[in-house]
């Protein structure tokens, strides 16, 4: 574990998750043992986090439900874009910076070839 005064000088978001942390053996001694679904799935909620950012939320598409259109102006709301993951249907298999970078810049021409 981290000592007192480094921990509180990281921020209180940062102290919270080391406050839970747990050590490898802890780990192993906890959750290697695990057998039923009950077990697993409270490992999972005492454990778990979203190891992804949110991807599809606002999807883009031609379809009636999308949020979006191709142009990533927000249906329904003259003069809003939403230029972030979440207009991807779908999430990336790989890191989402690459994609989304691509996706701003593409916006940006469009952006600035129509105005907003």
């Amino acid at each position: 574990m981290i000592d007192r005064e480094a921990r509180d000088s990281l921020g209180n978001a940062l102290a919270q998750f080391l406050d839970r942390a747990i050590t490898s053996d802890e780990f192993d001694k906890r959750y290697r043992s695990l057998q039923t679904d009950v077990e697993i799935l409270a490992a999972y909620r005492a454990l778990g986090n979203p190891g992804y950012h949110a991807c599809g939320t606002c999807r883009m598409g031609s379809f009636n439900d999308a949020v979006v259109d191709s142009e990533l102006r927000v249906k329904g709301v003259a003069g809003l874009r939403v230029v972030d993951g979440s207009v991807m249907p779908a999430m990336v298999s790989a890191n989402t910076n690459g994609p989304i970078m691509a996706l701003a810049w593409r916006a940006a021409q469009r952006i600035k070839a129509t105005g907003l």
